[in-house]
């Protein structure tokens, strides 16, 4: 990979994963050094990674990193506090945001891969390190969950 190639690649990519990464840890300073991390890291295994498959490589690593985060602030704080969210614009983002929450975190993140970022089963499968059909279950899960939420609201 040159490094011309590269820099498309931040500019194709960059702001997909970061909203990925914002609408699960619910932090955008950590979000964008969690993004920084996964480009840095892309760089630093040009060589190894198939240009085809940038997207997909970018998602898991960034996925795995907010993991790693995630784990080292819960032994650090040994609490289980939910991260403070960040402003949102409009109303209809807020209660996005709220029905997204009513979802686990397995359930959020592979609804969000498949509809918001476009991603197949079989490569959210890869990107969460989960089974073809446990993806399946979980997108399908979240979809009458969330249906059941917004009929109650």
């Amino acid at each position: 990979m040159t490094e011309k190639e590269y820099k498309k690649l931040i500019k194709l990519h960059s702001d997909d994963v970061f909203r990925y990464l914002v609408k699960n840890i619910h932090d955008s300073e950590v979000a964008k050094d969690l993004l920084q991390d996964s480009f840095l890291a892309l760089w630093n295994n040009k060589e190894s990674v198939e240009f085809e498959k940038t997207k997909q490589w970018l998602f898991t690593t960034a996925h795995n990193n907010m993991l790693k985060h995630i784990r080292y602030n819960k032994v650090r704080e040994n609490t289980l506090e939910t991260p403070t969210t960040t402003e949102l614009n409009t109303e209809n983002e807020q209660f996005l945001d709220y029905l997204l929450k009513q979802l686990n975190e397995k359930m959020r993140q592979c609804l969000m891969l498949k509809e918001w970022q476009g991603f197949s089963v079989k490569e959210i499968a890869e990107i969460l390190n989960l089974s073809e059909s446990d993806v399946k279950v979980n997108i399908f899960r979240a979809k009458l969950k969330l249906k059941e939420v917004y009929e109650n609201k």
